[in-house]
């Protein structure tokens, strides 16, 4: 064990992912070191449970940041309904209340909000039970709401206003929007300086890059690109979309890889780390002939970045991304009926969000490397960016970077 000061970070795994991620590194570039269960450099007794080896590793560390969004996440005791994020916290209030952890919390202001509604709702019509409605925001109301209740002391706080006992200590809760919310609040616990703000948010950018290339549909090796876009992107070179007609003509060959491709291909980016490198100001350069900050070509990158990210986002969300997958499948399908015709009629309304989606995700693909690259201090490479209205006149672009 060494002797820096070391912090659990407690919460659901899932819905904060690429927040814990992006946390880990930005205390690990001030020194600390971060206990997270999911990453391999967690310190773990083997002889133990799972279970108890997270418990134990709390006692071993100087803070917990306790992070309470939405989600209940896995129970620690269902019979009792226990979750172990509320266990971690739990173990670590024992311990802060004999002065050995600070305990530093934070919950989203959209859930507190929701809660507070709630509680204000419940006040006025007073038989109902709002605890348990459920909400596009708050997956698990009937276990959230009583928990934040527990982190913030309610109870202890009504009986102390009261003056049935003292005030409880450890009970202070930061919300929070987005990433530099938190980070404003630990700069002042961990007493932490701006003297490596920069490589602070460098680093969680080059690792959040990182770890989008990694899971990214699109793979290189040898300088040979693959996967299901990479398909796609072949394919549309292949057929020539005609905007003066509603119908193309494709051969099988060519549409059955197209469809099978776009219903396989998933988007799973995550982007905290880049709305922090883009607010933070540190990719802008100084032109000292207007003597004022402008947007240079890497400022301007997670600009792009930022917006292909969020039209993707969209469009996976959206429902013509649902029809179109059904429409192929239908085509495939009644192909099957009609072996001998080598030619299917697909309408190009279909067609064109399927391109344009496959540009937008090598757009995605390109900057992210070219970004990753310039972070990493690699040779400068040229990036390919396609345009994402595949019908007009627009050309390849090609950025130095």
């Amino acid at each position: 064990m060494s002797n820096k000061p070391r912090i659990y970070v407690s919460s659901t795994i899932f819905d904060f992912a690429d927040l814990r991620s992006a946390l880990k590194y930005w205390l690990e570039e001030f020194d600390f070191e971060v206990q997270m269960s999911e990453f391999n450099d967690f310190e773990v007794n083997l002889n133990l449970n799972s279970f108890q080896a997270c418990l134990e590793s709390i006692n071993k560390c100087d803070y917990l940041i306790l992070l309470i969004g939405g989600r209940k996440g896995v129970w620690f005791n269902e019979r009792e309904k226990i979750s172990i994020t509320q266990q971690e916290y739990r173990t670590a209030y024992e311990i802060a209340k004999k002065g050995n952890i600070k305990i530093i919390t934070f919950i989203r202001k959209s859930i507190w909000n929701i809660k507070e509604d709630r509680k204000a709702i419940k006040n006025e019509i007073k038989s109902e039970d709002t605890d348990n409605i459920k909400s596009k925001l708050v997956e698990d109301p009937e276990f959230i709401f009583p928990f934040i209740d527990e982190v913030r002391c309610a109870e202890e706080m009504k009986q102390a206003i009261e003056g049935e006992s003292g005030y409880p200590p450890n009970n202070w809760i930061y919300l929070f929007n987005n990433f530099k919310d938190i980070l404003d609040a630990l700069k002042i616990h961990l007493n932490l300086s701006g003297d490596l703000r920069e490589k602070a948010i460098k680093c969680s950018l080059k690792d959040e890059l990182e770890r989008n290339l990694i899971k990214s549909d699109i793979q290189i090796k040898d300088g040979i690109y693959s996967g299901n876009i990479v398909r796609i992107l072949k394919i549309k070179n292949i057929i020539n979309i005609d905007k003066t007609t509603d119908k193309l003509d494709i051969e099988k060959k060519w549409l059955f890889p197209l469809a099978i491709a776009y219903i396989l291909f998933r988007f799973d980016f995550g982007s905290y780390a880049l709305k922090e490198a883009i607010k933070s100001g540190i990719f802008l350069e100084y032109n000292r002939e207007k003597g004022e900050f402008t947007i240079g070509k890497i400022q301007q990158l997670l600009l792009r970045l930022n917006e292909y990210i969020e039209k993707i986002e969209n469009i996976f969300n959206s429902e013509i991304t649902k029809s179109i997958k059904e429409y192929f499948v239908k085509l495939i399908r009644s192909s099957k009926i009609l072996p001998d015709n080598n030619y299917i009629s697909v309408d190009i309304v279909f067609l064109i969000p399927v391109i344009a989606s496959a540009n937008i995700y090598w757009n995605i693909y390109q900057i992210s490397l070219g970004i990753y690259n310039f972070l990493c201090d690699k040779t400068p490479m040229k990036i390919e960016l396609y345009p994402i209205d595949i019908l007009s006149a627009q050309n390849t672009e090609i950025i130095d970077i």
